[in-house]
């Protein structure tokens, strides 16, 4: 199969475990959009489609998924400070990302999100 978007916003906090609200928009990143967003109605769901900073790919799907997770986590997190660190944390461990995966979209790290690696001590969660 080929990969190419993934869920973002709170659906994403809500399946990391940062919140236990579910969406009234499901938010996507999809390389078939190439506006900041627009919404899209299908039946009951409605949908929020965006373009996404780079190609996505099989390879980097999920790590772009997680920067936009940090970026969002204090929008949408219901956990203190801490909670959400650990939770991000967790996460990041669990799904086993590597240094390279990290480093292969770095150009694309905006600066609040690179200082949220680096202050939650996230950066050094990456297996080598």
């Amino acid at each position: 199969h080929t990969v190419i978007g993934y869920l973002t916003g709170i659906s994403f906090a809500n399946y990391i475990g940062l919140t236990t609200q579910n969406p009234g928009v499901i938010e996507l990143v999809s390389n078939c959009e190439s506006s900041k967003g627009r919404e899209v109605t299908l039946g009951n769901l409605k949908l929020r489609i965006k373009k996404p900073v780079t190609q996505i790919t099989e390879q980097n799907a999920k790590i772009l998924q997680l920067l936009d997770g940090i970026s969002q986590a204090h929008q949408y997190s219901e956990l203190s400070e801490q909670e959400t660190i650990e939770c991000i944390n967790h996460y990041v461990r669990s799904q086993r990302f590597t240094q390279a995966q990290l480093d292969s979209v770095s150009s694309y790290i905006n600066p609040s999100t690179a200082k949220k690696l680096i202050e939650w001590r996230t950066i050094y969660e990456f297996t080598s």
